[in-house]
């Protein structure tokens, strides 16, 4: 899968702001019985069983379903590509998990040393 999103080794700025979109491709209600919405991601070449890295995502407008991962230093201190995935749990208790196919694909790339 093509990267979406690009940065640095060790930089954690600036954030990964997204919009998310529903299955008819209008932008996802975060508003209406959401209880949250985090990101997990993995390196792409990682391990069967491994389990992913979460981060709770900051919801930006709620309405057109935006939202930003805010990254920490460990977060971002190895280079390499990493898979990833928005999830959106509800009050009702269902998840709802972007995209539906594929994954958000980010890298990390080398600094000057």
């Amino acid at each position: 899968m093509a990267v979406q999103f690009r940065i640095k080794l060790n930089s954690t700025f600036p954030s990964l702001t997204v919009q998310l979109f529903d299955e008819n491709g209008d932008p996802q209600d975060l508003a209406t019985n959401v209880d949250s919405v985090s990101y997990l991601f993995e390196p792409v070449d990682a391990a069967e069983g491994d389990a992913p890295t979460t981060r709770a995502c900051v919801v930006t407008d709620a309405a057109n379903g935006k939202c930003r991962v805010d990254w920490q230093s460990a977060d971002v201190d190895a280079v390499g590509e990493f898979n990833g995935e928005f999830v959106v749990s509800f009050t009702t208790g269902e998840i709802k998990i972007f995209p539906s196919a594929g994954y958000f694909t980010f890298e990390v790339t080398d600094a000057v040393d």
